[in-house]
């Protein structure tokens, strides 16, 4: 459970920093007499938004696709892999879909699927990590 609390921190940041990126207008760009927020402050409005929605949406779907999927782990290797990209997209979008269900938009479908994906990739990059670290 904690590493998924903690895969989710992470994803988190990591997707807010990408979204801050996409809207940051650099200094050389800014016309004057407009407003332009930071770097830091739309990462920081970002992470207040996606930080929840990370912890209390996509840790218990991780959990769900977890008992789903844990079975077939006996019979193949690649078979759980590819059901788990397929899971954790619809619960990503599925989710997006829960919170602005006012907005049918494909961008918000695919956005939810990226970060249900980004997730997951953290998820099986911090577990690899610490099956490495703790085997000699």
């Amino acid at each position: 459970m904690l590493v998924k609390f903690i895969s989710a921190l992470i994803s988190s940041l990591l997707c807010c920093a990408i979204l801050a990126m996409m809207q940051y207008t650099p200094v050389s760009e800014r016309q004057s007499d407009t407003y332009y927020f930071s770097f830091s402050s739309l990462l920081f409005i970002y992470l207040i938004y996606a930080t929840p929605v990370y912890v209390l949406g996509g840790i218990p779907f991780s959990i769900l696709i977890e008992r789903i999927t844990g079975k077939l782990l006996h019979y193949s290797r690649i078979l759980p892999f590819l059901i788990n990209l397929i899971l954790y997209a619809s619960s990503g979008m599925l989710l997006m879909w829960l919170i602005f269900q006012e907005q049918e938009s494909l961008f918000l479908l695919g956005a939810g699927a990226a970060s249900a994906l980004l997730y997951y990739f953290v998820l099986l990059l911090f577990r690899y990590l610490l099956r490495s670290w703790r085997s000699p």
